[in-house]
């Protein structure tokens, strides 16, 4: 198994990495304190062709493999959590759609999601209804050729922002088999803005409540398989947690990057910080830490290129890179002693974004249960195969 980089993805980190240093990097800051992200980041991506590498080409993408999807992920979280963010969502309902939807969903929309110029968003949370997402109470009945919409949703990132959304909801009273997904266009009637939310993580992207009326859509706005949504959702979550995984590897590399950087320039005691045992103890635990997250991040992208199921490898590996990036961004503002506590530099702002990693697409708490429940799995199985 090689993760080395081939020359034309060494070429693509670089390219990449120049554009974050020329557009995030300078910014990033910015983003975090005037929770407003500049949107056009997200154009100037798709005019380099470096939005959705792993959408097919004739859809618009490049036809590349999920490793080149993580190498931009992972170059633009080192600098700005809500970029690689806003990044993803610009191309995740249209992997979605090509993934569970029908052919005519694929046909009608993909291009409409991906193109660069308009932004998505998901609509999963409910007030009672986040781990828990079967417990979704949002309602689509249908009428005639309309679904009618009524519901509440909370957490909804790109809040107002969005040009369309993909809402799951409760299309039956079955918890599992009841669930479908539907895509509302902004400012369909019924369907309103509600209270925002002031997080302390990914502060740009806007987030808050989404309030649906009798909000009426065109019967085939579903997308998917009608009432096998929770299905399809648990399927895509295989490969979008290893995307907020990466993410994670990214801020840990941020955090780390600067702390060597602050480590050779701050002097205490005649000499710099990064000559002293225990300063050095942290930086290698860090850059350890890091290498071994995104190598298990790695194997489980190489499995699902090889079309292998990979739930358990999937849950280890978000589960470690999102753990790994508290500890060292904690790691990285103690490096910094005071200075890390200031808004001036940016490991605090790392060290907030990495609270984000172990909270979404699945908490840090259900990755673990996922991992036992498949190892359990996995020895039944040859538990049984032993006894045949």
């Amino acid at each position: 198994m090689d993760f080395s980089y081939t020359k034309e993805q060494e070429v693509l980190k670089n390219v990449v990495r120049e554009f974050c240093d020329k557009e995030v990097a300078p910014r990033a800051a910015e983003f975090d304190r005037t929770a407003e992200f500049d949107y056009s980041i997200i154009e100037k991506l798709s005019k380099q062709g470096l939005l959705g590498v792993i959408m097919p080409k004739e859809y618009g993408g490049m036809g590349g493999s999920h490793v080149d999807q993580a190498i931009i992920c992972e170059e633009i979280g080192r600098d700005s959590l809500t970029a690689m963010v806003a990044t993803n969502m610009a191309w995740y309902m249209a992997y979605e759609c090509l993934v569970v939807g029908t052919e005519e969903n694929k046909k009608r929309w993909i291009r409409y999601l991906f193109d660069g110029k308009k932004m998505g968003a998901h609509a999963g949370t409910e007030a009672d209804a986040g781990t828990d997402a079967a417990s979704v109470r949002t309602w689509a009945k249908l009428e005639g050729d309309e679904w009618v919409i009524n519901g509440t949703k909370w957490f909804v990132s790109n809040l107002g922002k969005a040009d369309f959304y993909f809402i799951t909801l409760r299309t039956a009273d079955s918890r599992y088999g009841g669930i479908s997904t539907i895509l509302v266009e902004k400012d369909t009637p019924g369907m309103t803005i509600g209270r925002r939310v002031d997080l302390i993580s990914n502060r740009a992207i806007s987030n808050g409540e989404l309030i649906f009326e009798n909000c009426r859509v065109p019967r085939e706005n579903l997308i998917g398989r009608l009432n096998k949504g929770f299905l399809d959702m648990m399927v895509l979550y295989d490969v979008i947690r290893l995307y907020l995984a990466i993410g994670a590897v990214g801020i840990a590399r941020g955090a780390l990057e600067e702390s060597l950087k602050f480590a050779q320039e701050r002097r205490q005691f005649g000499k710099p910080v990064g000559e002293f045992q225990m300063i050095r103890a942290m930086l290698a635990d860090m850059a350890t830490e890091i290498d071994a997250a995104r190598l298990m991040t790695y194997r489980a992208l190489d499995m699902e290129e090889k079309g292998l199921r990979h739930t358990k490898e999937t849950s280890m590996a978000k589960l470690y890179a999102s753990e790994i990036a508290d500890r060292v961004t904690y790691k990285a503002v103690q490096i910094h002693g005071g200075y890390g506590l200031t808004m001036e530099f940016p490991v605090q702002r790392y060290w907030r974004d990495a609270r984000l990693c172990s909270i979404g697409e699945g908490t840090s708490e259900i990755q673990r249960l996922i991992i036992a429940a498949e190892l359990l799995k996995s020895q039944n199985i040859v538990l049984d195969s032993a006894l045949d």
